[in-house]
C-alpha cells in the first residue's frame, strides 16, 4: 500500500507509506488533463464554452464513455472538463485532449498528432512541478497504451496541491451536481 497524507494549508506531511513507488496512475490522470486544459485556455484566452466535436478517434481509443457521445457530437470545453472531473468520463477527457492538443499545434504551425501533443503538455506539467516519478501516456488515466500511465503518492499529491491553488479547478471540482449538454445534430 501506498499513501500519503499532506496538510494543504501548511504542506507538511501527516502519514506516509511508499510515498516513492511508482504505481498505475487511473483516474487521477484527469487532474493532469484538466489542468492542462484550464492553463491552456488562461493562455490563449478561448473560453471554455467553445464547441469540441466529437471523433471516431477519440471514442475508439478512450474506453468508459459515460454520456454516450456519439462521433459528430458537439460538447463545450467547460463540460468535458466537468465530465472528465466528475463521472471520470474517459471519452470525454479524449475529446478535450484532442481538441486543446489540436489548437496547440496549429498555434506553433505544426502537424501532428492532438492527443500526443496535449499528453506532452501533460509531462511537462509533471516536470515543471517536480514531479519526477511520473509519465503520463494518456489524457484518461486507463492502461491501454504501450507504455503505461505511472506515478507516485508524492507525486500525485504535489500534482494536487498546484491544482488547489488554480481557482478554476477549485470551482470544478466543488460542483456537487452539474448538467452536461451533448448537441447532436444540431440538436440538445
Amino acid at each position: 500500500t501506498t499513501f500519503i497524507a499532506v496538510d494543504l494549508y501548511n504542506k507538511k506531511i501527516h502519514l506516509v507509506s511508499g510515498a516513492d513507488t511508482k504505481r498505475p496512475v487511473g483516474g487521477l490522470v484527469k487532474i493532469a488533463t484538466a489542468l492542462v486544459a484550464l492553463d491552456w485556455s488562461d493562455v490563449t484566452r478561448v473560453n471554455l464554452g467553445a464547441l469540441a466535436t466529437v471523433s471516431t478517434y477519440a471514442l475508439q481509443i478512450a474506453g468508459y464513455n459515460g454520456f454516450n457521445l456519439q462521433p459528430g457530437d458537439q460538447v463545450s470545453l467547460r463540460d468535458l472538463i466537468y465530465a472528465s472531473m466528475m463521472t471520470s468520463d474517459h471519452a470525454a477527457a479524449t475529446v478535450l485532449a484532442e481538441f486543446v492538443g489540436a489548437d496547440i499545434l496549429r498555434r506553433r504551425g505544426r502537424g501532428g498528432d492532438p492527443v500526443s501533443e496535449f499528453v506532452s503538455q501533460m509531462n511537462k506539467l509533471a516536470a515543471r512541478e517536480g514531479m519526477t516519478r511520473t509519465r503520463f501516456t494518456n489524457p484518461h488515466g486507463l492502461e491501454n497504451s504501450r507504455t503505461a500511465p505511472y506515478s507516485t503518492a508524492s507525486d500525485m499529491a504535489r500534482l494536487t496541491l498546484y491544482a488547489l491553488t488554480r481557482a478554476p479547478f477549485r470551482f470544478y471540482t466543488n460542483q456537487k451536481t452539474r448538467d452536461i449538454a451533448v448537441f447532436r445534430a444540431g440538436q440538445r
